[in-house]
């Protein structure tokens, strides 16, 4: 009995043991040998960049949305009750006068009287029902501002995409980084091999007088030389698994790549700057530019007249008019609102201007980005033809 509870034991505590070291297996198997697009889906999961692209296009969206309800009525219900001072006939000989006619035509349960020398009018009124408000005329301004709201979602929506294509960029730069020191270190270490053979070799021509000693010190620098570099390379790939396995959230240690990238075709230069104008951050910045013009337009729209309807439905009120319903049709024309409109108008002009202006900074950057890039992929492809040959 007590091996029996010993052994049940000893299963009870292997058991988690057993199963989470299979799983952390089977957790390093999948992070062997993987490629770019794969390392990219890991690092895109755990970017929290761009979970806050994703907040952002939340927020535009729902901008978009608050724009959109004015173009509805409001609903509401309501609740009034006034509180009133009393009036005194001996003040206003006129008020008096006034009063007793009122009071004449209203009914024997008015709070009024007519006997003595004041006269007091409802002085708890009340009302109580529902109204609605709408806004049938703003100059266009509503109209102007869902147009600027709808640019900036589907701004926010290329900047994110935008955001997408760089951190790829970013990645493939490490990801490449890595291959290239790994490379180097095996030509490092192949080389080593060989120098060691030539010190060998001059050391047996030496001791023979074959080789001079000069041609022996000159062979041990260069492969000391090569042991610097070998370990300046082991260094750098150390620094680069390590920024991988940041973005990626798994250790230095515990992922492998593979090497079988296929290398691109050249193109050439000019299709590739015909697509500058399909960037997606140059789209982003075009739909900023269209919706600084929409928020000039609904700035502008200050200077025309406004239009509103409103009305009530009244359940109880109290003096009881007789009224059960109203609706006030009011416009309103601007003339002076202390340069406001005015100055409000010379914002968004400057805004306007300000964003072409960074339209056309972003299209010339875009462009010289893309020559220096084909520059670069075009000396590489030739370096890599020369080598090929010199093999």
């Amino acid at each position: 009995m007590p091996q029996l509870r010993i052994f049940r034991t000893l299963l009870l505590v292997g058991l988690p043991l057993l199963s989470s070291s299979a799983a952390s297996g089977q957790e390093l198997s999948s992070h062997q040998n993987m490629g770019l697009n794969d390392v990219y889906s890991i690092v895109l999961q755990r970017s929290e960049q761009d979970q806050i692209r994703n907040e952002d296009l939340a927020v535009a969206e729902a901008r978009y949305r608050s724009s959109l309800s004015s173009y509805y009525p409001e609903v509401f219900l309501f609740g009034r009750k006034t509180y009133y001072d009393d009036y005194d006939s001996q003040d206003n000989s006129q008020l008096q006068s006034l009063l007793q006619q009122s009071q004449s035509g209203s009914s024997s349960s008015s709070s009024s009287t007519s006997s003595g020398s004041s006269f007091s009018r409802v002085n708890d009124p009340y009302q109580v029902g529902a109204g609605f408000r709408w806004p049938i005329f703003s100059g266009f301004q509503t109209y102007h501002e869902s147009e600027a709201r709808q640019s900036e979602k589907t701004s926010a929506l290329l900047s994110k995409q935008r955001f997408r294509e760089l951190l790829y960029r970013d990645v493939s730069e490490v990801y490449f980084q890595i291959l290239e020191y790994q490379k180097t270190v095996q030509i490092l270490s192949e080389e080593q091999q060989a120098l060691l053979a030539r010190i060998g070799e001059l050391s047996r021509r030496v001791g023979i007088g074959r080789s001079s000693q000069g041609e022996l010190l000159a062979a041990r620098t260069e492969y000391n030389n090569s042991r610097v570099e070998l370990e300046r390379i082991r260094g750098l790939e150390s620094t680069s698994r390590e920024l991988l396995a940041f973005l990626m959230g798994i250790p230095a240690d515990g992922f492998s790549l593979q090497n079988t990238v296929p290398l691109p075709e050249q193109g050439r230069l000019e299709a590739y700057l015909a697509t500058v104008e399909n960037r997606k951050d140059v789209l982003a910045a075009e739909q900023s530019v269209d919706a600084a013009r929409a928020r000039q337009d609904s700035s502008e729209g200050g200077y025309y007249p406004n239009a509103n309807i409103e009305g009530s439905y009244y359940a109880t009120q109290k003096p009881d008019y007789g009224r059960d319903w109203g609706i006030t049709l009011s416009i309103e024309i601007p003339i002076f609102s202390g340069g406001s409109t005015y100055y409000a108008v010379k914002e968004s002009d400057a805004n306007l201007r300000k964003s072409k202006l960074e339209l056309q900074a972003l299209k010339r950057s875009a462009s010289y980005e893309v020559r220096s890039a084909y520059v670069d992929f075009v000396n590489s492809l030739s370096r890599l033809v020369l080598l090929r040959n010199s093999v």
